[in-house]
């Protein structure tokens, strides 16, 4: 008596299918429990019904490749790609079959086979640059690599083995990057980790220009080793504004303030005419909550470019929190007489406009001009919506204001302006219920 006709009389009632799916169950048991042949008689059933087929399939050759009956494996693969030609859990395992012996090949051919049958398979794209790695092809294994994270840039797999892949083709940078970034992933992968630091001492090792290997080490957030790295030239007597403004860049890094600063300003000495220095100090102490004495550095960056744009928005800001509402919107319309199609500008100059509303005119021109130029640009439809508050405009016009900038804040993932826009709208709902 077969399996599935003893479990069908002994449960009167199952139907054949519910009968396989039994049958499935119990193989997988077995399978869990490395009783592998007992596994078999149950998924050799369970793959007879059309319901069950696909997954009993998937874990009958997990089965037989556990107990090393490749050549069973094989005929069980070549019957259920003649029965049915797109069965990729078949092409998969037949790929590991050609891999263990080494025929990369044909096992690259059956991971393309698996591509062409689901274009968006991450996992084909991973298993072939596994596949290329091991054939010694590095630059395909790149390529195909690459091809996993146009599907889910996210993906730790598809990042790792993008980075195996890079540490083959020796670009020792690229390596430590994507290894980098998986560790950021998951800081318990100690593989990657690992990897991480044989891909540096390549690095290393190959690498004679000191000051690229800074800058890598340094666009890696690896700061204390970028530092030894600018420390070794200096103390070489190299002494140019290039070195003191990445240097200054690795003390921000470390959260040294003051010797952030101060070379900064030696970058400056070297070449008085560069602004991204002292644009760079200016940035450092808004962040850290100290905007006038940022002023100091971006009035110095405004008398050698009168027209630089981050110092006129970051003056503007300034002046506005002092009650300057004037002199603020002077900035941004020495930014608009430049460029008329500064979105951020028109912005701005719409929220100084609120301040001085009804002096300054509709401030409504300015948010649609802004959002002229970029239709998904949610903070002018934010701040349109205030003013329609402030106004006095009826409440479902502001209600449509803060939804469409609700819903292009989610577009942008932009969680805090997402946040403001479901306040402002529920609290205009509760003012409706009252």
């Amino acid at each position: 008596m077969c399996v599935l006709e003893d479990i069908y009389k002994r449960h009167s009632g199952n139907s054949p299918e519910q009968a396989a799916v039994k049958c499935l169950e119990t193989g997988k048991e077995h399978l869990a429990k490395g009783e592998y042949k007992t596994a078999l008689k149950y998924l050799d059933q369970a793959s007879r019904h059309p319901q069950t087929a696909p997954e009993a399939f998937d874990n009958k050759m997990q089965a037989l490749f556990a107990m090393e009956l490749y050549d069973s494996a094989s005929k069980s693969i070549d019957a259920a790609l003649k029965e049915f030609p797109e069965n990729t859990v078949a092409y998969n395992y037949k790929a590991l079959l050609y891999a263990k012996d080494k025929k990369w090949d044909e096992a690259i051919d059956c991971c393309d086979m698996i591509i062409g049958i689901r274009p968006s398979s991450e996992d084909a794209y991973i298993a072939k640059s596994e596949l290329l790695v091991k054939k010694g092809d590095y630059k395909k294994a790149c390529e195909a690599a690459k091809d996993a994270l146009s599907i889910n840039p996210d993906s730790e797999r598809a990042n790792f083995q993008a980075a195996k892949a890079f540490f083959g083709l020796k670009e020792y940078d690229k390596a430590i990057s994507l290894f980098g970034k998986v560790v950021g992933m998951n800081p318990g992968n100690a593989t990657a980790r690992t990897a991480k630091k044989n891909s540096l001492d390549m690095y290393r090792r190959t690498e004679k220009n000191e000051l690229k290997l800074a800058l890598m080490l340094m666009d890696n957030k690896m700061y204390a080793d970028s530092l030894r790295h600018f420390e070794n030239m200096l103390s070489d007597g190299e002494d140019t504004a290039e070195l003191h403004y990445f240097l200054g860049k690795v003390y921000k890094g470390l959260g040294d303030t003051d010797r952030m600063i101060e070379s900064m300003q030696r970058a400056f000495e070297l070449a008085p005419y560069s602004t991204a220095p002292y644009i760079e100090i200016g940035e450092e102490l808004i962040s850290q909550g100290r905007p006038r004495d940022a002023m100091e550095y971006f009035d110095k960056v405004l008398e050698i470019d009168p027209m630089n744009r981050i110092a006129n928005i970051r003056k503007g800001g300034f002046l506005r929190s002092e009650g300057l509402v004037a002199q603020a919107e002077e900035c941004y319309d020495k930014l608009l007489s430049e460029n008329n199609k500064d979105a951020e500008a028109y912005l701005l100059k719409g929220i100084t406009a609120i301040d001085r509303y009804p002096v300054a005119g509709n401030p409504t021109l300015y948010f649609d001009k802004a959002m002229e130029i970029n239709p998904m640009y949610a903070l002018p439809m934010y701040y349109r919506g205030k003013f329609q508050i402030l106004s006095g405009q009826k409440r479902h016009y502001a209600l449509e204001s803060f939804n469409k900038a609700a819903f292009l804040a989610s577009m942008s993932k932009d969680e805090d302006l997402l946040e403001k826009c479901r306040e402002a709208i529920k609290e205009l709902c509760s003012k409706a219920d009252n």
